[in-house]
């Protein structure tokens, strides 16, 4: 079987988590025993470099379109033109049987190529003021919910997404499949010069929905910086990440260190006293997943996916309320049991976040829509 994937939606600069949702997955599904080709799907004027990791299959190819990304979003938004299965399928001699849409985009497809498509969360649709206006036109344009109706399957992070997508797009439960990411173990840690002797840490973009002024002010109310403890800021930039710099140096205690690599992450979690993450919506939420994987404490929101993302492995907060973060702050911080109680997550939850379950279920996924 030929089974085309979309990397549009990993070429960008930084790995944020739907990056992060693609190698991983990707990860294990070459590194299965199957029959199947993959052929990885790129566009744009350069070349893309692909994972050395990758480069070693020998049934894994890649197809790159060398147009422009924004004249070829042009012409599959106006003329639905080129069906990218035929250009793959041209390309490779080889006619495509699946077309797996690891985000969503512009993809005109022919009418008999099986679709699979992932959709992370509805963060667009359900909280748009999120979202610049440039973004809200970018996801009217494409359409998820055509794009989605017209998929053969869609594959959804959680529950609670599946719920949201079920509800909103009006979809049969049967249409939506539940695939848990995994977590990436990795190998070794890379210093970070300067922290300070004790911390806590939020890891994520630096955009609106992860609430991120509301954790400076919750750090703030919890006079954590009085009890010796600075806060720590890390991931790439986003929407209104200027906002969030400001405050960052009129707040004392406060370090913003900006996109760090995945052994930096390691390091960040493996000596801090607390990670927060008290996000809007999350369609999975990798940051707190990661942490509490590397041991440190976890408060984070008690909506959208979280809970059911974390089960017993944090403390919970509601992300509307800055006093109720402020004392999840305080109490983990005055009580080492309750650190000891939100530092792990149980047997169950790490043995449903593996990558290599995530790609025996997509497999499956395929032979059975096929």
């Amino acid at each position: 079987m030929h089974i085309a994937i979309d990397l549009r939606p990993w070429m960008g600069e930084y790995k944020t988590g739907v990056g992060q949702y693609i190698e991983g997955l990707l990860d294990s599904l070459f590194s299965l025993e199957t029959q199947h080709i993959f052929t990885l799907f790129t566009s744009g004027k350069q070349q893309v470099k692909f994972p050395k990791k990758w480069q070693k299959y020998t049934h894994v190819q890649s197809v790159h379109l060398p147009m422009s990304n924004k004249f070829l979003h042009f012409c599959l938004y106006l003329l639905h033109y080129p069906r990218l299965d035929q250009y793959v399928s041209k390309k490779t001699g080889s006619v495509v049987d699946v077309w797996f849409s690891p985000n969503m985009h512009f993809t005109p497809l022919s009418l008999d190529v099986r679709h699979i498509m992932t959709i992370h969360d509805l963060s667009f649709l359900l909280y748009p003021k999120f979202f610049t206006k440039k973004q809200q036109l970018w996801h009217k344009l494409v359409n998820a919910k055509r794009q989605a109706r017209l998929a053969d399957q869609v594959i959804v992070p959680s529950y609670n997404t599946k719920q949201d997508v079920v509800d909103y797009y009006h979809f049969s439960e049967e249409k939506v499949s539940v695939i848990y990411p995994g977590v990436t173990a990795i190998e070794k840690s890379e210093v970070i010069e300067h922290l300070p002797q004790k911390y806590m840490v939020y890891v994520g973009t630096c955009e609106p929905r992860k609430n991120i002024r509301g954790i400076i002010h919750a750090y703030v109310k919890s006079h954590a910086h009085d009890m010796g403890y600075d806060l720590v800021l890390a991931g790439a930039p986003g929407w209104k990440c200027k906002d969030v710099q400001a405050m960052v140096q009129y707040t004392p205690g406060v370090h913003a260190l900006g996109y760090i690599s995945a052994e930096q992450k390691r390091f960040l979690y493996e000596h801090a006293t607390l990670a927060l993450f008290p996000s809007f919506y999350e369609g999975f939420g990798f940051p707190p997943v990661e942490a509490a994987y590397y041991h440190c404490p976890v408060i984070t929101s008690n909506s959208s996916s979280l809970p059911e993302v974390m089960g017993g492995a944090a403390y919970y907060v509601d992300p509307y309320h800055i006093d109720t973060i402020a004392d999840g702050i305080g109490h983990m911080l005055t009580s080492s049991d309750l650190r000891e109680r939100f530092c792990v997550l149980d047997k169950k939850q790490v043995e449903l976040f593996q990558w290599e379950s995530s790609a025996k279920q997509f497999l499956s996924l395929i032979n059975n829509i096929l």
